[in-house]
C-alpha cells in the first residue's frame, strides 16, 4: 500500500524556554525521513504492526499463513530459547521500527533467564544466529544499525 511521504517540520513560532513534546516528535520524525525512513501513519498500535509484519512476510516468502501459523511462527523462537513470545516480539519490532539493533535491549530479553555472564552470552550469540538472518530479510534490503555484528 503505496502512500504520499509526509515530511514533518518544526513550527517557525518563536523560541520558547518550554519546548513541546509534538515539537520533539516532529523534528525526530523529520530527522528520520531525512535518512530515508518511511512515516508509516497507518501503523498506531501493535495490532497494526503485527499486521504489518504479517503480510510483509507472506510477501516476502510467497505464502498465506492461517492465524495460527502466524501465532507458531511468532512463538518458535521464543520457546526455543526459552524467552517470552510477547518479551522476544517487543524487541523484534523495537529493532525493525527504528532499525537500529540495541545490545542492551537483548540483555534485558536475555535477563529473566538468571544465566551467568558466559552462558548469558552464549544464549545470546545463539539466538542472534537465528533473528540476524530473519532480521535481515525482514529490513528489505534497509542496513540494521549495528546488527552486522552478528551477521556471518
Amino acid at each position: 500500500m503505496a502512500s504520499l511521504p509526509i515530511t514533518y517540520a518544526l513550527p517557525t513560532s518563536a523560541p520558547s524556554p518550554v519546548v513541546k513534546e509534538e515539537h520533539i516528535e516532529y523534528g525526530f520524525i523529520g530527522k528520520l525521513q531525512g535518512f530515508k525512513y518511511d512515516y508509516r501513519g497507518d501503523i498506531r498500535d501493535r495490532a497494526a504492526l503485527e499486521a504489518n509484519f504479517r503480510d510483509k512476510f507472506e510477501a516476502l516468502n510467497r505464502v498465506h499463513l492461517s492465524d495460527s501459523e502466524f501465532a507458531r511462527l511468532l512463538d518458535d523462537i521464543a520457546t526455543q530459547h526459552h524467552l517470552a513470545p510477547a518479551a522476544l516480539q517487543t524487541f523484534v519490532d523495537s529493532i525493525l521500527q527504528r532499525m537500529i539493533f540495541d545490545g542492551d535491549a537483548l540483555s534485558d530479553l536475555m535477563a529473566p533467564l538468571d544465566l551467568g555472564w558466559r552462558a548469558r552470552a552464549q544464549a545470546e550469540l545463539a539466538l542472534m544466529k537465528e533473528l540476524a538472518p530473519l532480521l535481515t530479510k525482514r529490513a528489505q534490503g534497509r542496513e540494521i544499525s549495528g546488527l552486522s555484528a552478528y551477521e556471518q
